[in-house]
């Protein structure tokens, strides 16, 4: 399945609380979950494949 890879980086740029360690909320697993379920539907991938994507790039 073929991401928007531009579209992606838009919305995770959206949501500083993932790359940002300096936000309090970057440690929130709850929230960082959320914000990963969001991005999922947007871009129509399931959030295992987004959120390990991300972490082994």
């Amino acid at each position: 399945m073929d991401v928007d890879v531009e579209r992606l980086i838009i919305l995770v740029q959206e949501r500083p609380a993932l790359y940002n360690i300096m936000m309090k909320n970057h440690h929130n697993r709850d929230l960082l979950e959320k914000l990963w379920e969001e991005i999922s539907t947007e871009v129509g991938v399931g959030v295992s494949l987004l959120s390990n994507s991300t972490q082994t790039r």
